[in-house]
């Protein structure tokens, strides 16, 4: 059959059995503008001239299942608040108002003025320690092989890393008169040719394993060789160290026993325990009308800190603090700069030493370095990986302050235009 002209108003009970209009020719006015929304099916419309159902609106360039979004329109002024995202492109007016937070990225110029101090840390240190440590590697120790043994060259550096731990007082360089003929070793090794050098910072020691008296015998001799006097006290400039090679091969000084007497006997060049005599009854850094042994404040003050309760800080005159200082605090508990050594006891390198370099005129010293006297001490001291472990005794020995050279000299400076000292001798 053919379509109605018209169509009916109602509609028939059943579908007629071909389209109820023929399809127009043209295409709508315009595609569709913007695709339908998710889950929008949208019903086809007639063409513009083509029949329509009574009551059908005209044909639209849209979809009938929403209009289309209207674009978001973009501003020309600039924002009264920041957004929480970086845009895009940079814009060419700054904004009003800064931001809350700084940006990531740095300034392109440096501020007018340049941080002091860099900090190491977020959050303040909640209470600040008695004694400030310095920044390490200040203080430098220069050490001079004068011999050709080199067998125990780790722990000669390992004694070294011990002292420029505790001291971290940079001095100014020394350059002595005519350095090409300066001895700073005072004709203490039988050097030929003989150490020459310009500049020092900070001492510079020499040392030599040789033979000496064989086995059981003495061991080492040690000492300054030259010092300066200044405003706090009296510094070495240069020292001195043999060892006896015999009893180093030999069974006695294996293992942490070498590393001991080694450490000890640099403690000495640099002037532990008041080699220059500064801290005795009425001695140039002694506490008036002191009468003991020890007259000196800093030691005496960190000796009593440790709590040693009826127990006195003595100094015999062989420079070395007193056994019983020390040792009947802990059975195994001696202390480094003593003269006797028993097989099993730890050696600290104390506060007590540290403050005894205070006395003597050093003014940087990080005290936290100094090793522990307590077994809970040591344990926590074993953890930092970064830390040498607190030596002990693995034989008996003694170091009794038999110094070969035991007067140092004065050498007297002037100070340079950048600083540093001119030595006179």
């Amino acid at each position: 059959e053919a379509p109605t002209e018209t169509p009916t108003e109602t509609p028939a009970e059943t579908p007629t059995e071909a389209p109820t209009a023929t399809p127009t020719e043209a295409p709508t006015e315009a595609p569709t503008g913007a695709p339908t929304e998710p889950g929008c099916v949208p019903q086809p419309t007639a063409a513009a001239d083509g029949p329509r159902l009574p009551g059908q609106p005209s044909p639209t360039a849209y979809p009938t299942c929403a209009p289309p979004p209207t674009p978001r329109p973009v501003s020309v002024a600039p924002t009264s608040q920041p957004s929480f995202a970086p845009t895009v492109e940079p814009t060419d007016e700054p904004s009003p108002s800064p931001s809350e937070k700084p940006t990531a990225q740095p300034t392109p110029q440096p501020s007018d003025h340049p941080t002091l101090h860099p900090t190491y840390s977020q959050h303040p240190t909640p209470k600040p320690s008695n004694n400030p440590t310095a920044a390490p590697g200040a203080f430098t120790i220069q050490l001079v092989n004068m011999g050709t043994i080199s067998d125990y060259d780790v722990q000669i550096q390992h004694a070294k890393e011990r002292w420029e731990r505790i001291i971290v007082e940079d001095m100014p360089d020394y350059t002595p008169d005519n350095w090409e003929s300066y001895d700073w070793f005072l004709g203490a090794f039988d050097d030929d040719p003989p150490f020459r050098q310009e500049t020092v910072d900070d001492i510079v020691i020499g040392y030599v394993f040789e033979e000496m008296d064989g086995t059981s015998g003495t061991l080492a001799e040690a000492g300054p060789r030259k010092y300066l006097i200044t405003e706090t006290g009296r510094r070495s400039v240069s020292g001195m160290m043999r060892f006896d090679i015999a009893d180093f091969n030999a069974d006695r000084l294996t293992g942490d026993n070498a590393e001991i007497v080694i450490t000890h006997e640099m403690g000495h060049c640099l002037g532990a325990i008041d080699v220059y005599s500064l801290c005795g009854p009425g001695q140039g850094n002694a506490i008036d009308g002191c009468t003991d042994a020890y007259c000196c404040l800093r030691a005496r003050e960190e000796y009593a800190d440790l709590g040693f309760t009826g127990a006195q800080l003595d100094m015999p005159a062989t420079k070395h603090w007193a056994e019983a200082s020390f040792n009947f605090a802990e059975e195994d508990l001696d202390e480094l700069m003593t003269p006797y050594f028993v097989s099993g006891s730890y050696q600290p390198l104390s506060v007590v030493t540290v403050g005894a370099l205070e006395d003597s005129g050093f003014t940087a010293l990080a005290y936290d370095q100094a090793d522990p006297i307590t077994e809970s001490g040591r344990r926590a001291l074993r953890e930092q990986r970064d830390r040498l472990p607190v030596l002990r005794a693995e034989g008996n020995f003694s170091l009794d302050g038999r110094i070969k050279y035991t007067t140092p000299v004065r050498v007297h400076y002037t100070v340079a235009p950048d600083g540093n000292l001119r030595l006179h001798d």
